[in-house]
């Protein structure tokens, strides 16, 4: 398959001279990096060299929102109570890294930060004297509080706070660190992207575009991402030089759900059955991955939040998923447009028949008591939203079908789950190609908030994933 994306052998970098701030708890987030020279007797110098994981660019996109760096915080903490005590800000005037930052501020042990592209929801968690428990401890937000006016991405550290110590610091520029301390920040989201031209069995495709949506996520995020076992099953550690395609996440819940795993669905974020009909789903289903291009800085709906689970919660009512909406008509229908079907006990039949039959009163019996009981008419049918299943009686609007793909992480075998097989974890892009659609699915979009089946039992998940790069994971979708 031809990459969405190519490596990028230089880094972003980013000339900034020298940032100064006069005094640690005054006028933040006003103050622009200075590129004079800075005064004596504010402060000692760290250099700092801030890059982003992945050197990997969108060949069709000159500014990936999960690449881009535009603006940077660097929130200093005090050591011993994790206090907030100063904060360095730097906007990028080009796309390259932060390679050689020079920053003024008085000299200590301190826990770091870094953000990159906070919008004004984050910098509400930052003001002086804020605990770092703001940035580690996950809140109940939403995926938007993490994308900018502009779409961009806010970033964080990739393994927690750094921790600096006092002799790091010189006391003047020049005299900063050879080798600066290196910070590596990654996008607080993840991405996914469904693609791909399916081959149908038993059927053929409509007219209606392929849709789709990610639903099912965690409630809470925190900023920083929460460290978790590797997938060699060593818990990674800060600076371990794991690579990224070992790495997991932990949730705010996931040991509240090691020892018991909760029926109410309370800790996770679901739309309603209304906003998952085809026809208000804003994710296209494109041929090709490049197609995205236009959308990645503008369709919101592209990006999820950190939703990873134990094992124990392999179940549909806990895992994300991306809920598919496929025009699949049965080969002996022939529909004209955008027509829907319904089908009743193996029967199938087009709109424009079953009105027919509704008209003169030719309905088989048994469907006919359904009819009556359930008040469908021509009408109903024709200023209906979204398809329906009424006691066996199931009508698929536009012809549409729906089918979910649980997101898988590591990948596996989906009869013998492993840690990591399924979930979400921000700094992925997750690539789900549909390769064939071999039967009807639903009527009506699912939801699984009561259905503790194992993922794997639903004959529409058979998924074969593989892991391709650190960055980008892709798996098949047999529907």
């Amino acid at each position: 398959m031809k990459h969405f994306y190519q490596k990028q052998v230089s880094r972003l970098l980013l000339l900034l001279g020298l940032v100064s701030l006069s005094n640690c708890s005054s006028n933040y987030g006003t103050q622009e990096p200075k590129v004079s020279k800075v005064k004596e007797g504010k402060g000692q110098f760290l250099r700092l060299s801030i890059h982003r994981p992945h050197e990997v660019v969108l060949r069709a996109l000159k500014h990936d929102p999960m690449l881009e760096i535009k603006q940077v915080y660097m929130l200093f903490y005090d050591q011993a109570t994790d206090k907030l005590k100063c904060v360095r800000e730097a906007k990028a005037t080009s796309d390259r890294a932060l390679d050689k930052l020079d920053v003024q501020l008085p000299s200590g042990d301190y826990k770091l930060v870094v953000l990159a592209n906070p919008t004004k929801d984050i910098l509400r968690m930052t003001n002086v004297e804020a605990p770092l428990s703001m940035l580690t401890e996950a809140q109940k937000v939403l995926t938007r509080v993490f994308i900018g006016d502009d779409g961009s991405l806010v970033m964080s550290n990739d393994q927690g706070p750094i921790t600096i110590t006092k002799s790091l610091f010189r006391e003047t520029a020049h005299e900063s660190l050879t080798t600066p301390m290196s910070v590596t920040i990654e996008p607080c989201l993840a991405r996914v992207l469904v693609y791909g031209t399916p081959q149908v069995r038993g059927g053929h495709k409509g007219n209606m575009p392929i849709k789709y949506k990610v639903t099912n996520v965690m409630q809470k995020a925190s900023v920083l991402r929460q460290l978790n076992k590797l997938s060699t099953g060593v818990m990674e550690q800060q600076g371990d030089n794991s690579s990224r395609e070992q790495r997991y996440a932990k949730s705010s819940v996931w040991d509240a759900w090691l020892q018991s795993l909760p029926r109410d669905g309370s800790d996770l974020a679901n739309y309603a059955l209304r906003d998952l009909n085809a026809h208000v789903m804003a994710n296209t289903v494109y041929e090709t991955i490049e197609q995205f291009a236009g959308e990645l800085n503008t369709n919101n709906l592209l990006y999820a939040k950190d939703t990873p689970i134990p094992e124990n919660a392999f179940q549909k009512a806990y895992a994300p998923y991306a809920l598919i909406a496929f025009p699949y008509i049965p080969e002996e229908l022939h529909l004209a447009n955008d027509e829907g079907w319904l089908s009743y006990q193996g029967q199938y039949y087009s709109e424009s028949q079953f009105k027919t039959m509704l008209q003169n009163n030719s309905l088989p019996s048994d469907l006919k008591s359904i009819v009556e009981r359930n008040h469908i008419n021509a009408e109903k049918l024709t200023s209906s939203e979204g398809g329906f299943s009424l006691e066996g009686l199931n009508f698929y609007y536009k012809s549409y079908n729906y089918y979910p793909v649980f997101i898988t992480h590591f990948g596996g075998d989906s009869a013998h789950p492993v840690y990591g097989q399924y979930g979400i974890v921000r700094g992925n892009e997750y690539r789900i190609n549909l390769v064939e659609v071999s039967s009807v699915g639903s009527a009506t979009p699912m939801l699984y908030s009561n259905d503790f089946s194992p993922i794997f039992s639903d004959k529409h998940t058979a998924i074969s994933a593989r892991v391709m790069d650190p960055v980008i994971r892709n798996q098949e979708a047999r529907l």
